[in-house]
């Protein structure tokens, strides 16, 4: 327990500096764990002192029969746990129902509100325990299934579920955006994709509380997934916020960033991975960034030939990497 003891007192000197205009946080998938491991990622979390959990809970799982809606006891369980730690849990709305347009996107006005209905479960559901909610992870790319999906519909699906959040729960906090690193590729330079401008503007200001951005550089070609290319994607971030009116004053969220150490072309060494990890914090906070949440807690798969597998703080055997004791060496001016 030395070297997560060390990263504890790290992440509090990160953080007490501030008040709440910066939150270090994490990604966990933690559904479907044992109960050994389950337990394990909460104390980890715990130990850490990470602030802010960030999970999926998914659509088709709440609404595993058409209209009536329930969450699994592990859910309730890991929710409980986090607010008695001081955790705050950060929900994501997310992914298709095969009961609505066959598990794609919902982009029909039945879908749409059918989606709704399930957000407004979620938010009573955890009305005294959860306040952040995100609608939907990465839009525009094909997660679970789905289509990539255009800033046009997703700006739908957030005006009317904005409003039903907002309506079952006047205190939720609700976190838009968080599209893939795609959304920053015409800034860059390396394609047409501008999801991120093309969300943030005035019409939207009113539908969202937080926005929240994924700046990635895994899965780049050179130079472009350089620790750079991180940097430039936030600061952008924070100038389109800053530039368009109804932002200035929002705070933005980096839901997720990190760098995987599999053994692929697209990886890096743990060293590198501590090290980027320290500054991305840093230099978010610099930056004026209020949270970040680092992605994520544990390897999801021991196959170190899938870049995805290895992004982890922990391997998939619990092993700590570097980062977990070297980012206690530095701390940020």
């Amino acid at each position: 327990m030395k070297s997560i003891t060390i990263l504890a007192n790290l992440i509090f000197l990160l953080i007490s500096s501030s008040a709440w205009s910066f939150q270090l946080g994490i990604n966990a998938h933690i559904w479907n764990l044992s109960d050994n491991d389950w337990n394990k990622s909460l104390k980890l979390v715990s130990a850490m002192n990470f602030k802010m959990i960030r999970l999926d809970v998914p659509w088709k799982i709440v609404e595993a029969k058409k209209g009536n809606y329930s969450v699994p006891d592990i859910w309730d369980k890991t929710i409980d746990y986090a607010v008695q730690n001081g955790i705050e849990p950060v929900l994501i709305l997310d992914y298709g129902n095969p009961f609505y347009e066959n598990g794609n996107k919902p982009r029909t006005k039945e879908s749409i509100a059918a989606f709704g209905q399930y957000a407004k479960f979620i938010v009573t559901h955890y009305k005294n325990k959860v306040k952040y909610i995100q609608i939907w992870n990465e839009w525009d790319a094909g997660n679970s299934g789905t289509t990539p999906g255009t800033v046009d519909d997703y700006k739908n699906l957030v005006r009317s579920t904005y409003t039903i959040i907002k309506n079952a729960n006047p205190d939720s906090i609700v976190i838009t955006g968080a599209f893939s690193s795609a959304a920053f590729n015409k800034h860059l330079g390396i394609g047409a994709e501008n999801y991120f401008e093309d969300y943030v503007t005035p019409d939207m200001a009113s539908y969202t509380d937080v926005i929240a951005i994924h700046p990635y550089t895994t899965y780049r070609e050179k130079p472009y997934n350089n620790y750079w290319a991180y940097l430039s994607q936030v600061q952008y971030s924070k100038h389109i916020l800053n530039s368009t009116a109804g932002y200035k004053n929002k705070p933005l969220f980096i839901t997720e960033i990190g760098w995987s150490t599999s053994l692929t072309k697209d990886s890096i060494s743990e060293s590198m991975q501590a090290e980027y990890l320290l500054r991305a914090i840093c230099d978010a906070k610099k930056l004026g960034v209020s949270a970040v949440m680092l992605y994520d807690l544990r390897d999801d798969f021991p196959f170190l030939d899938r870049t995805a597998s290895g992004f982890g703080f922990f391997k998939y055997n619990w092993g700590p990497k570097e980062a977990v004791e070297k980012l206690s060496q530095k701390l940020c001016d």
